[in-house]
């Protein structure tokens, strides 16, 4: 698998709820949905750790929506910065921003997603 920290992508999955109350204004602050305000941290999963991420935390939700940002947009390509840092969870690395993102600016990638006739949720091709 490859590195997640090499990732050029980074995603962001909300129930319809939380995605329907993201400030539209550009510039404006968003610090997360209610997960993230109890972790103290937005968590984002690379494209390849969707599926775990969706199984792990959102098993019983019948649609969510993947919002994606460019890592670029986050701080220094190679490495962490005050506002990205990767922190291990389930075996491997994931993106938590420690601070706001604006989704009228960053979210460039937006996907409702649905689960198939056998259960299993039918993901896009996404950017790594």
């Amino acid at each position: 698998m490859a590195n997640p920290r090499s990732a050029t992508h980074l995603y962001k999955i909300l129930t319809p709820s939380d995605y329907a109350a993201l400030p539209t204004t550009p510039s404006s602050s968003w610090t997360g949905a209610s997960i993230d305000l109890s972790d103290g941290f937005i968590h984002l999963s690379t494209s390849r750790q969707l599926a775990g991420t969706l199984s792990r935390f959102f098993s019983t939700e019948p649609e969510v929506w993947i919002c994606g940002v460019e890592r670029q947009r986050l701080g220094p390509e190679d490495g962490e910065s005050p506002r990205l840092r990767w922190e291990e969870a389930a075996g491997t690395v994931f993106a938590h921003v420690y601070g706001t993102l604006s989704p009228a600016e960053d979210f460039t990638i937006r996907h409702k997603v649905e689960r198939g006739r056998d259960g299993e949720w039918v993901l896009p091709e996404l950017t790594f």
